[in-house]
Formats: C-alpha cells, sequence, structure tokens
C-alpha cells in the first residue's frame, strides 16, 4: 500500500512546478522517504523538516543530496517556520524560479482580486501616458496593491509607493 503512495507521490512531484516536501525530523528517514528525496533532486523544491520542537533524529547524511538553502525547520504545531517557508516560495516566485506560466486560479474571490488589480494597473498606465498625473496614478496602482493584498494577506506600506513616484518624478 505505501509503494501506491509513493509512486502517487511521484506523479504529482513530476506535475509540480514547486514541490514541498515535508520530512518528520522526530524520526529517522525510511526508504520511502529517500526514495522521493532522490525523485525531487532535479525539481525546484523545498525541504520542511517538521516537528523542530521534538528532538530531530534524521540523519543530515541522508539530506546531504539536496540543497540545504532550501531546508527549512518548522514546527506545525507552534507556527515555527512558517513565514520562512511563505518567504521563501515568495523569493522563487519573484526571482523566475517557478514556473508560472500554468497556474489555474480556482478560487473566485482571488480571480475577481486579480481582475480588478489588472484594470488599476491598466488604469494607471492610461493616467500616466496621457496626461502625466502622478497622483492620479499613484492612487490606482494603490488600489491594485491593495487587491494583490486580498490574496497574499500582504498590506500596503505608504513607504514603498512613495519611493517609487520619488524615483519617477519627471524632469529629473
Amino acid at each position: 500500500m505505501e509503494k501506491i503512495g509513493v509512486e502517487r507521490s511521484k506523479e504529482k512531484i513530476n506535475e509540480a512546478d514547486l514541490v514541498l516536501l515535508m520530512l518528520d525530523s522526530s524520526r529517522e528517514l525510511d526508504e520511502e522517504d529517500k526514495e522521493i528525496i532522490s525523485h525531487i533532486k532535479d525539481k525546484k523544491y523545498i525541504v520542511l523538516l517538521n516537528k523542530s520542537d521534538l528532538d530531530g533524529k534524521i540523519n543530515k547524511d541522508d539530506l546531504k543530496e539536496l540543497n540545504s538553502k532550501y531546508m527549512i525547520n518548522i514546527s506545525v504545531k507552534n507556527g515555527e517556520g512558517i513565514n520562512e517557508v511563505k518567504t521563501t516560495i515568495k523569493e522563487l516566485f519573484f526571482k523566475g524560479e517557478i514556473n508560472a506560466n500554468n497556474i489555474i486560479i480556482t478560487n473566485t474571490r482571488h480571480k475577481e482580486a486579480l481582475f480588478r488589480a489588472k484594470e488599476s494597473i491598466v488604469s494607471a498606465i492610461d493616467v500616466l501616458n496621457n496626461t502625466f498625473a502622478i497622483d492620479l496614478a499613484s492612487i490606482d496602482i494603490r488600489n491594485a496593491w491593495s487587491y494583490l493584498g486580498e490574496i497574499t494577506g500582504d498590506s500596503l506600506e505608504e513607504n514603498i509607493i512613495d519611493k517609487i513616484f520619488k524615483e519617477f518624478c519627471l524632469g529629473k
């Protein structure tokens, strides 16, 4: 039965743009774990060593073929390391290391927020192309950021927009 699970995991790994492999760090790796580890090494991955709140029993030599840059100690129980996981995923995405060409949006609320964000960006571009009214464009950009924040949970820091427009200022 476990062999079927490993084969299904391999199929999903082959389809994935990014693999999140969660290992139980409170026990030694078994053969299935090692098989999955050998299967992900040519993919983009993040290894999550769960149960960091307990004594670790994983033999680090079993993980030596994996890039330690993408190995994060976490505890699902107390939330340790979760922000680091989110940050790492964002970094991989924005560095272009995750292929986002085939993203499918299944959440209607997210789809609507993306649509509104796109409309706001288009509006900002139109304003800048036709009137050079930076203040008006900044409203559209703030709106777009806000819509994206509905999806990511991030909020707009005022100093980011101010910095963008300070460096964009016409006549310099």
